[in-house]
């Protein structure tokens, strides 16, 4: 029993019962052995040492009040005492059953004794003045000396049980309080991972639901914990049934590019399910991991066309060299042999003479015989070709002849020119389109190359164009362009009306020479040289949105 369960207050303005108290609760020598071991039959040597008994810190007050204030210095430096012997008269000040009220008012855990040689005051009006029965004992006067020690020990001893639960209690809290903080940690780590995490039980209700999952179904954790995943979210397929097959199996579950579709939003996944265990000891809960890879799967996509481009580019340079020779060659010999059949040259008409015969002759003869249009067909050839040629020598050449444009303007110049090919304007009736423009009229100028800006426009309005000749002919055609600033880009975005493609075709349109158009009709350069133009020469961004029957925008994002 430690100094301060041991200290009592004595409060009793005669000063021959404060050396009775002191007695038998202080008396001079003090054995080793204290009156609670032998209580408890601890320790003990010999049937005498029953009556050892314990050593007291003794304080004496003469008047109720003067202890009240004891009370409270004492409670500032965080002492107490155990008990307080109060007697019941003590003229001229508060008599005991005040200075109990006051003192309880204090501390109170203090316990009170009332001790009194009167019997004028009932057990009862003591208790029901005071207060706090459980708290407070009766001792008559002249006390007993056992009976004193008796009190005395049980007392303290209370109340140091009383201190040593309050403490345990307090470590509870703090153990309590701990395990919160450390859950609301643990949720706030779970909260904060960017992946969507479910905990499931082994009757397929929610245990846990991270933020992300909040975002991406809009229901909150408080709606979602207690109810069965597969009522939850019925529309997630294939999540639910990689949940079962790891309950049942206690097996990891995981798929890979899984597309989860719920209400409008869509998205490209991985989903990964697995038991919870700790310390080889198994649980029946599992957890489901959703990972977001749709963005990382373009990124990956893009990089892949990347990679194309620059294969491609390095074939087109010396695909370019190898084919301009001899292609050169069939382009002059054709135009030097167009040039030596024409009748109004002098020169013709003298040798066709040494000859015996007619420039007139012989070139109605080589008319006749389809020579002529066999030429025209080899040099219109040569020039589609040389056009080809031209186009893949874009992928190798590099320039700096970057400059300060207005994009409003550029575009503009583009669909002029559009509007004005010949090849436009009598296959696809360009001029017929209803154009819409919606231009941001705060755009700052981009750096850029004007007449490679200008082609891959073109390249898209061509495309658009084309795929309309597959529209009903009751279908009126439109395009809509739209440029505007988002941070430190330009996005342009060019969209039709037509037919829209499929997601197989979307994840070619960028391949060099791949093209839906028949042959003669494309070469399939047109958007690769778009996809290099604006990745490549122009640190930009390209891509196509589409659907069947919905038309197609392409999206292009220039750096400021």
């Amino acid at each position: 029993m430690d100094n301060m369960q041991k200290r009592i207050l004595i409060v009793d303005d005669d000063k021959n019962v404060w050396n009775a108290y002191k007695s038998v609760l202080a008396p001079e020598e003090q054995n080793s052995k204290t009156m609670l071991e032998s209580l408890l039959d601890e320790t003990l040597d010999d049937a005498k040492d029953n009556n050892q008994s314990v050593a007291y810190t003794l304080t004496f007050m003469s008047q109720g009040e003067e202890a009240c204030r004891h009370i409270e210095e004492q409670k500032k430096q965080q002492q107490f005492y155990s008990i307080a012997f109060i007697d019941v008269r003590m003229p001229p000040g508060w008599d005991g059953i005040t200075t109990a009220q006051k003192m309880t008012a204090i501390d109170k855990e203090i316990e009170i004794v009332i001790v009194t040689a009167y019997t004028d005051i009932s057990r009862e009006n003591i208790v029901k003045k005071i207060g706090r029965p459980e708290k407070l004992l009766y001792l008559r006067k002249p006390f007993d000396g056992e009976e004193l020690s008796q009190i005395a020990l049980q007392l303290t001893t209370k109340r140091q049980l009383f201190q040593q639960e309050k403490k345990q209690q307090q470590a509870i809290e703090r153990l309590l309080e701990e395990n919160k903080r450390v859950r609301r940690f643990l949720d706030n780590i779970i909260s904060s991972m960017p992946s969507m995490l479910i905990g499931v039980s082994k009757e397929g209700r929610v245990t846990h639901w991270n933020t992300q999952m909040e975002h991406f179904t809009g229901i909150s954790k408080q709606q979602a914990l207690g109810q069965r995943v597969q009522q939850l979210l019925p529309e997630l397929d294939e999540m639910n049934m990689l949940i079962y097959a790891s309950i049942k199996q206690g097996s990891i579950q995981k798929q890979e590019r899984v597309k989860l579709c719920y209400q409008d939003k869509q998205l490209l996944c991985d989903i990964l399910v697995y038991p919870m265990s700790s310390q080889n000891v198994e649980y029946d809960d599992v957890v489901v991991r959703i990972d977001d890879i749709t963005e990382r799967v373009r990124l990956e996509e893009a990089m892949l066309q990347s990679d194309k481009m620059l294969t491609v580019g390095g074939l087109a340079a010396g695909m370019a060299h190898e084919i301009n020779t001899p292609l050169g060659s069939i382009i002059q010999n054709t135009q030097l042999i167009s040039h030596r059949i024409a009748p109004e040259n002098k020169k013709n008409q003298y040798q066709a003479e040494q000859s015996g015969t007619t420039v007139d002759a012989i070139y109605d003869y080589l008319d006749k015989r389809g020579i002529i249009q066999l030429l025209e067909g080899i040099r219109s050839c040569g020039s589609r070709t040389s056009k080809i040629v031209k186009s893949m020598l874009t992928f190798s050449h590099q320039s700096n002849t970057l400059m300060e444009e207005y994009l409003p303007d550029l575009v503009e110049e583009a669909i002029v020119l559009s509007m004005n090919d010949y090849d436009m304007k009598k296959s696809y009736h360009f001029r017929d389109f209803e154009i819409c423009r919606y231009f941001d009229p705060s755009l700052p100028r981009i750096l850029c190359e004007r007449t490679k800006i200008e082609q891959v426009v073109m390249n898209i309005l061509k495309n658009a164009a084309q795929s309309m000749q597959a529209m009903p002919p009751d279908h009126t055609p439109k395009i809509t362009i739209s440029l505007q600033q988002e941070n430190d880009m330009v996005t342009m975005q060019i969209a039709d009306n037509g037919p829209g493609m499929s997601k197989a075709i979307q994840k070619r349109i960028f391949d060099p020479f791949f093209t839906t158009k028949d042959v003669g009709v494309g070469t399939g350069l047109g958007l690769s040289l778009s996809y290099f133009i604006v990745t490549k020469y122009h640190k930009g961004h390209i891509q196509v949105q589409s659907k069947l029957g919905q038309g197609t925008c392409f999206i292009i994002q220039l750096p400021l």
